[in-house]
């Protein structure tokens, strides 16, 4: 791997792989947080749709027995005449009810015929308060169910019961709302479910789905928006940075080569134009260097020539005040040796 991949590598793969471990982690985690944040909507929204359909039952309840409306339906069905309570049953078709049922006061169903409710609840009923006005909602085995006292004038007749069959989806938070105020395991759950509350379930769930899609498309754009945006600002670092850097590899190449004349220019105002300054100032202090060292070294040729001029002046001068010298001995002794024969002669002379 040359130097130019290597350095591709440190400054821009590495930080956008960061980047992306960064954005998935992040995604990940905004798109949890959506979830949740979906999920919390979608039990808000439909903790409100139970509540509403717990109204519901209280106030149709509380209406429907305050008149003697339901007191007569009552005494139709001790005749075996039940007109007066499909009227009933009629004027509250629009609430959505599931099942509207006419009880004694001990809980056994008088209509529909053919009809059950749960033996916990039918206990319930037994027990219950038989005074006007008073409305119970209790939740059992998938099923809303409210009931009211029938009073005719001030005398309790039996019990007017509403239910509502509530999809498995909404039953936690139908129990947690309402209260299962009766064991559950006791009774078997209607089969039948009551297609308002189930299609306002379905609505609210693909709501929130939408919801969570319509976010996580946001977020991922958002973030896919964002890593090309930081992708293509790291990849132009990448040039600022690697274009000056193979200039000065280059230069120090040829310096190793011994050219000092080598510049190095880069536009930017940062670290590396500071070391391509350091470099060129390096470069002409080493130029200027060797400049001096040369003329140095130039100058001392010179006087080293001189010198072995000057040398060469002493030494044959050296050689001539020998050659002087011997001279001068020759002579010294010629003249000794002339002193020596007139000594001689002179003795000679005088012994004659």
């Amino acid at each position: 791997m040359n130097l130019n991949m290597k350095l591709r590598v440190k400054t821009l793969w590495i930080p956008v792989v960061i980047v992306v471990i960064s954005y998935i982690i992040i995604g990940f985690m905004f798109s949890t947080l959506f979830f949740a944040n979906s999920q919390e909507s979608l039990n808000a929204e439909l903790t409100k749709l139970i509540e509403s359909q717990r109204r519901q039952l209280k106030t149709g309840l509380s209406l429907l027995t305050s008149s003697q409306v339901p007191a007569d339906a009552f005494f139709g069905l001790e005749a075996d005449d039940d007109e007066m309570a499909k009227d009933v049953e009629s004027q509250v078709e629009s609430m959505g009810l599931d099942g509207i049922y006419f009880t004694d006061l001990h809980g056994r169903i008088m209509y529909p015929k053919n009809a059950n409710l749960p033996e916990d609840f039918i206990s319930e009923l037994d027990k219950a308060t038989k005074e006007r006005g008073v409305t119970e909602i209790m939740y059992h085995t998938g099923r809303m169910l409210g009931f009211a006292p029938i009073i005719d004038v001030d005398t309790p007749r039996g019990f007017l019961v509403f239910g509502i069959n509530v999809p498995e989806e909404l039953a936690s938070i139908a129990s947690a709302i309402i209260g299962a105020r009766i064991n559950a395991a006791d009774g078997k759950p209607d089969a039948r479910v009551s297609e308002r509350l189930k299609n306002v379930y379905d609505s609210a769930q693909v709501n929130a789905s939408s919801f969570f899609k319509k976010m996580l498309f946001r977020t991922i754009a958002v973030l896919l928006t964002t890593l090309s945006l930081i992708t293509f600002i790291l990849n132009s670092s990448s040039r600022n940075i690697m274009q000056p850097i193979q200039k000065l590899l280059e230069a120090f190449e040829k310096q190793a080569e011994g050219d000092l004349t080598q510049e190095v220019h880069v536009k930017s105002k940062d670290e590396i134009s500071q070391l391509t300054q350091t470099f060129n100032l390096t470069n002409k202090k080493l130029n200027e260097i060797l400049l001096d060292v040369t003329t140095s070294a130039d100058s001392l040729a010179v006087s080293a020539s001189q010198l072995f001029g000057v040398s060469q002046d002493i030494a044959a001068n050296a050689s001539d005040q020998s050659s002087k010298s011997d001279q001068a001995a020759a002579s010294m002794e010629e003249l000794n040796c002339s002193f020596l024969q007139v000594a001689q002669n002179t003795s000679v002379a005088a012994a004659s």
